[in-house]
C-alpha cells in the first residue's frame, strides 16, 4: 500500500489532502502541500499531518489518523501507537481500529471539530 496523507492548514482553516513529504540535504523531513489559493507549495508542522488507515468506516468513507469516529454510543479519534490503528477517548483506549471498523463512523476530525469530543456532563 502506497501511504496516503492528508495535512490540516491551520492558518486558513483547510483540510488538504495534496500533500507531498520531501527529503532535504540537510537531513530533515519537509512535509508541503499545495497552496489552497495561487501557485505552489507551502510547507506544514508535522502535528497536521494525518495518515490514511487503510480502513473505511460503515459508509465506505477512508478513515485518517485525527478523525473522530462513532461506535455505538462511544465517541473516539484514531491514534496510531506502537504500529497500529486505535480509536481513543481522552479518558480511554477503546480498542483496535480494524476491530470497530465495521461499525465506526467518521463525523469529524480533531482539527475542524474538536467539540465533537466534548462529553456532556452526567
Amino acid at each position: 500500500m502506497i501511504p496516503k496523507f492528508r495535512a490540516w492548514e491551520h492558518d486558513v482553516k483547510y483540510m488538504n489532502d495534496q500533500v507531498r513529504i520531501t527529503y532535504n540535504n540537510f537531513g530533515s523531513n519537509k512535509i508541503f502541500v499545495e497552496v489552497t489559493e495561487g501557485f505552489g507549495w507551502k510547507d506544514v508542522d508535522e502535528k497536521y499531518l494525518m495518515q490514511s488507515t487503510g480502513l473505511h468506516d460503515v459508509n465506505g468513507k477512508e478513515i485518517f489518523e485525527g478523525d473522530i469516529v462513532q461506535c455505538w454510543y462511544e465517541k473516539g479519534f484514531v491514534v496510531m501507537r506502537q504500529g497500529s490503528w486505535f480509536i481513543e477517548t481522552d479518558k480511554e483506549h477503546l480498542g483496535a481500529l480494524y476491530e470497530y471498523s465495521d461499525e465506526a463512523r467518521v463525523i469529524g476530525n480533531i482539527h475542524e471539530h474538536p467539540e465533537l469530543l466534548i462529553q456532556p456532563k452526567q
